[in-house]
């Protein structure tokens, strides 16, 4: 039995399977939030939160500012929109005890 068929079959499914790979990452740019967290009053809680969200798959840059130890933080995040979204970036937050939303649009830049 001759296979000589087998390897410019193996070399097309390849190539029609690498192809969308490539065009999903250009369909999916990327997506920002900007999120008000709430109870992140001491010094060390923004560090903490930029820690949480820069580790949540999708998150690719996390931004994080506090106006003084008692204001609340205001994190700037670029993110996947096919991997997470702003809803899950808050639930996060508040599974550790930092409550948050998203920013009102003159905050969010929309």
């Amino acid at each position: 039995m001759r296979l000589w068929f087998v390897f410019p079959l193996l070399g097309a499914l390849f190539v029609l399977t690498a192809r969308p790979a490539a065009h999903a990452a250009e369909a999916n740019p990327p997506s920002s939030a900007v999120l008000i967290v709430h109870h992140a009053g001491c010094v060390i809680c923004a560090p903490l939160i930029q820690s949480l969200l820069s580790h949540t798959p999708g998150v690719e840059e996390v931004a994080v500012s506090q106006a003084n130890g008692d204001a609340d933080v205001i994190a700037r995040v670029r993110y996947d929109g096919g991997v997470t979204d702003p809803a899950r970036l808050t639930a996060r937050l508040a599974a550790q005890g930092y409550p948050a939303e998203v920013a009102p649009a003159p905050l969010n830049g929309r």
